[in-house]
């Protein structure tokens, strides 16, 4: 992730953590985790937590739901 997207996400009010994102989703938390680390999701480590916006994680299931 870029340096600039990477402030934006840190800028937003909306970051929530995987584990409320998986409330959200059909995914686990640990399947979250691996979409982050793969790049197919965005997302920052804030202390031992990774945050995403409710906006990134529907966008990706939008997509799943499309291919």
């Amino acid at each position: 992730m870029s340096p600039n997207k990477q402030q934006l996400l840190l800028a937003s009010e909306h970051l929530i953590s995987l584990s409320e994102a998986t409330k959200l989703t059909p995914y686990s938390q640990e399947y979250l985790g691996y979409l982050v680390r793969k790049g197919k999701i965005e997302a920052i480590k804030i202390s031992r937590d990774w945050m995403t916006t409710k906006e990134i994680v529907f966008e990706y299931v939008k997509k799943q739901k499309a291919a």
